[in-house]
Protein backbone atom coordinates (compact mmCIF):
# COMPACT_ATOMS: atom_id res chain seq x y z
CA UNK A 1 0.00 0.00 0.00
CA UNK A 2 1.60 2.94 -0.40
CA UNK A 3 1.63 6.54 0.84
CA UNK A 4 0.93 10.39 0.23
CA UNK A 5 2.76 12.84 2.29
CA UNK A 6 0.78 16.06 1.91
CA UNK A 7 0.25 19.21 4.04
CA UNK A 8 -2.68 19.80 6.33
CA UNK A 9 -4.69 22.89 5.50
CA UNK A 10 -5.31 24.25 8.62
CA UNK A 11 -1.42 24.22 9.95
CA UNK A 12 0.82 23.78 7.34
CA UNK A 13 1.64 20.26 9.21
CA UNK A 14 3.02 16.81 7.07
CA UNK A 15 0.33 14.51 7.20
CA UNK A 16 0.94 10.57 5.58
CA UNK A 17 -2.17 9.12 4.39
CA UNK A 18 -2.67 5.64 2.64
CA UNK A 19 -3.55 6.07 -1.06
CA UNK A 20 -7.08 4.61 -0.14
CA UNK A 21 -7.79 7.02 3.03
CA UNK A 22 -10.62 9.72 2.48
CA UNK A 23 -11.26 11.28 5.64
CA UNK A 24 -7.97 12.17 7.91
CA UNK A 25 -7.24 14.33 11.53
CA UNK A 26 -4.21 16.28 11.79
CA UNK A 27 -2.12 14.80 14.10
CA UNK A 28 -0.79 18.32 14.77
CA UNK A 29 -3.65 20.72 15.32
CA UNK A 30 -6.62 18.22 15.22
CA UNK A 31 -8.55 19.21 12.08
CA UNK A 32 -10.93 17.32 10.32
CA UNK A 33 -9.61 17.12 6.42
CA UNK A 34 -11.04 15.31 3.57
CA UNK A 35 -8.04 14.37 1.02
CA UNK A 36 -8.79 15.19 -2.37
CA UNK A 37 -7.38 13.89 -5.43
CA UNK A 38 -7.60 15.32 -8.56
CA UNK A 39 -5.28 14.66 -11.97
CA UNK A 40 -2.34 13.36 -10.23
CA UNK A 41 -1.95 15.74 -7.24
CA UNK A 42 -3.60 15.16 -3.60
CA UNK A 43 -4.68 17.74 -1.30
CA UNK A 44 -6.73 18.53 1.81
CA UNK A 45 -9.67 20.71 2.20
CA UNK A 46 -10.74 21.60 5.74
CA UNK A 47 -14.28 19.94 6.65
CA UNK A 48 -15.71 21.13 9.94
CA UNK A 49 -18.78 18.98 9.38
CA UNK A 50 -17.24 15.81 9.56
CA UNK A 51 -17.48 14.52 13.49
CA UNK A 52 -14.76 13.11 15.59
CA UNK A 53 -15.65 9.63 15.08
CA UNK A 54 -15.59 10.07 10.90
CA UNK A 55 -12.20 10.88 10.83
CA UNK A 56 -9.87 7.95 10.92
CA UNK A 57 -6.13 9.08 11.74
CA UNK A 58 -4.36 6.21 10.07
CA UNK A 59 -7.08 3.06 10.42
CA UNK A 60 -5.60 2.88 14.07
CA UNK A 61 -8.30 2.36 16.42
CA UNK A 62 -6.24 3.75 19.54
CA UNK A 63 -5.24 6.46 17.64
CA UNK A 64 -8.79 7.94 16.99
CA UNK A 65 -9.92 6.72 20.78
CA UNK A 66 -7.42 9.40 21.69
CA UNK A 67 -8.27 11.34 19.33
CA UNK A 68 -11.99 11.77 20.25
CA UNK A 69 -11.08 11.55 24.05
CA UNK A 70 -8.80 14.39 23.96
CA UNK A 71 -10.87 16.65 22.71
CA UNK A 72 -14.72 16.17 24.15
CA UNK A 73 -14.49 18.02 27.36
CA UNK A 74 -16.31 15.48 30.12
CA UNK A 75 -19.48 16.95 31.65
CA UNK A 76 -18.36 15.40 35.12
CA UNK A 77 -15.14 17.16 35.34
CA UNK A 78 -16.56 20.20 34.44
CA UNK A 79 -19.05 19.92 37.28
CA UNK A 80 -16.15 18.62 39.90
CA UNK A 81 -14.07 21.78 38.77
CA UNK A 82 -16.72 23.81 39.38
CA UNK A 83 -17.66 22.49 42.84
CA UNK A 84 -13.78 22.93 43.74
CA UNK A 85 -13.67 25.90 42.84
CA UNK A 86 -16.81 27.11 44.83
CA UNK A 87 -15.95 25.14 47.73
CA UNK A 88 -12.33 26.74 47.66
CA UNK A 89 -13.22 30.23 46.62
CA UNK A 90 -16.12 30.24 49.73
CA UNK A 91 -13.76 29.37 52.03
CA UNK A 92 -10.74 31.58 51.04
CA UNK A 93 -13.01 34.17 51.07
CA UNK A 94 -14.40 33.58 54.87
CA UNK A 95 -11.28 33.18 55.72
CA UNK A 96 -9.76 36.82 54.47
CA UNK A 97 -12.55 38.28 55.76
CA UNK A 98 -12.40 36.57 59.07
CA UNK A 99 -8.63 38.25 58.74
CA UNK A 100 -9.86 41.56 58.06
CA UNK A 101 -8.49 40.52 54.69
CA UNK A 102 -10.71 42.83 52.62
CA UNK A 103 -9.50 42.41 48.90
CA UNK A 104 -8.18 39.45 49.50
CA UNK A 105 -11.85 37.83 50.21
CA UNK A 106 -13.36 39.63 47.65
CA UNK A 107 -10.84 37.60 45.35
CA UNK A 108 -11.94 34.51 47.04
CA UNK A 109 -15.60 35.70 46.26
CA UNK A 110 -14.80 36.16 42.75
CA UNK A 111 -13.37 32.61 42.54
CA UNK A 112 -16.74 30.85 44.07
CA UNK A 113 -18.57 33.04 41.53
CA UNK A 114 -16.50 31.49 38.50
CA UNK A 115 -16.98 27.79 40.36
CA UNK A 116 -20.99 28.64 40.42
CA UNK A 117 -20.63 29.81 37.09
CA UNK A 118 -18.62 26.17 35.72
CA UNK A 119 -21.21 24.06 37.68
CA UNK A 120 -23.84 26.35 35.60
CA UNK A 121 -22.70 25.61 32.50
CA UNK A 122 -22.01 22.38 32.95
CA UNK A 123 -25.01 21.20 33.57
CA UNK A 124 -26.39 22.81 31.00
CA UNK A 125 -28.95 25.56 33.02
CA UNK A 126 -27.22 28.27 31.25
CA UNK A 127 -24.85 28.87 27.99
Amino acid sequence: MERLRIRCEACEGAIDVPDDVRLVTCQACGAGLVVVREGGAAYTRRDSSLSLAQQPTDRSPGAAIFARASRTPRRGAALFAGFAMALTGAGYAAVSAGAGLTGWSIAGALVTLAGIATVLRAARLVR
